[in-house]
């Protein structure tokens, strides 16, 4: 009897092993381990749409254009961000921008589109209940048109942040852009400060694999 209970013990125990041994295996791969922790890390593809504003006079207060001055464009891109351990990371993506018709220096200017790539380095920091911010590095972010209006043109983006959730299994992220963060658009035939510009707009990041060493 004695023989008998412990074979049926050892087998539980095996069962046991054999069940939990795949989750284990699949938390091991998630882009970092439950429950959340202060860095994550791995390569997501982003699908980002926005709706955004440039103030070729700047912005007031309350977030109107100075002189009711502005220029509306749509955008869309497909993106990669990588997110290295301890709080770093980069994107690299391209897309397409409409831009409305507007009242330039010289009389109206016709509506546009284009194709542009995009770079950037960032900092990023995670809270425990799965809150992220991410933050761009100085001099880094170059956006570069390969069509339309404006094809072979750089221009230097300063400024930008984004802040939103990841899911508990750290599959998902969701990014926001916050029409109050304004940022700088500098580059040629803009004004030697830049123009100011404001987004309205989300990315759904969609985690791929760790990153590559």
């Amino acid at each position: 009897m004695k023989g008998n209970i412990k074979k049926l013990a050892v087998l539980v125990v095996i069962v046991a092993i054999a069940i939990f041994m795949p989750v284990a295996m699949a938390l091991a791969d998630l882009p970092f381990p439950l429950p959340f922790r202060h860095s994550i890390q791995g390569e997501y593809a982003a699908t980002t749409g926005a709706t955004c504003m440039i103030a070729p006079f700047g912005f007031n207060p309350d977030l109107t254009p100075i002189n009711g001055a502005s220029i509306i464009s749509m955008q869309n891109r497909e993106s990669i961000f990588t997110f290295e351990k301890g709080g770093t990371g980069s994107v690299t993506g391209n897309g397409s921008i409409i831009t409305l018709s507007f009242i330039g220096p010289n009389g109206p200017v016709p509506p546009s589109s284009g194709s542009q790539t995009i770079s950037f380095d960032f900092t990023y920091t995670v809270t425990p209940d799965g809150m992220v911010t991410i933050t761009q590095v100085p001099g880094t972010y170059f956006l570069t048109f390969t069509s339309g209006p404006n094809n072979g043109l750089t221009y230097q983006v300063e400024g930008q942040s984004l802040k939103g959730t990841i899911t508990p299994d750290g599959k998902n992220i969701t990014l926001n852009t916050n029409a109050s963060n304004l940022f700088t658009v500098i580059g040629p035939n803009l004004p030697s400060i830049g123009l100011n510009q404001s987004c309205s707009g989300s990315s759904v990041l969609t985690w791929q694999h760790n990153v590559r060493p």
